[in-house]
């Protein structure tokens, strides 16, 4: 399971062929699939095997949050990221609710915020 892309490796052949075309020892990989590799040692002997990889999106990850701060007065925030195909979001507050979505609008009621000196 990889996020992004993956790197397969396989040591111990002297030569390599890959089902990508690749003929080094380890390749990167960014789609989900079987791929297989034949190995030839220094002896002539060959083997052959298989490996299955899951490859899983990156999703953007910056967002927008509106206001900048929180505070007793301003206690209301929204958020929105990017919607991407094929993507879950999952927004955790931190004061026991969450979110699913692209875009959220969250109210803090119970602000235990330190008290500031005037």
């Amino acid at each position: 399971m990889c996020r992004g892309y993956c790197s397969v490796i396989c040591l111990g052949a002297s030569t390599y062929a890959w089902s990508t075309g690749d003929t080094i020892s380890s390749i990167y990989v960014s789609e989900t699939g079987n791929y297989s590799v034949v190995g030839i040692n220094e002896n002539g002997c060959t083997k052959e095997d298989e490996v299955s990889v899951n490859v899983y999106k990156v999703t953007y990850s910056d967002f927008n949050l509106s206001p900048r701060e929180i505070s007793q007065g301003n206690s209301l925030v929204s958020a929105n990221i990017y919607e991407e195909n094929d993507v879950d979001y999952y927004w955790d507050m931190g004061d026991g609710y969450s979110y699913t979505g692209n875009s959220i609008t969250h109210n803090y009621t119970n602000l235990n915020l330190p008290a500031r000196d005037m």
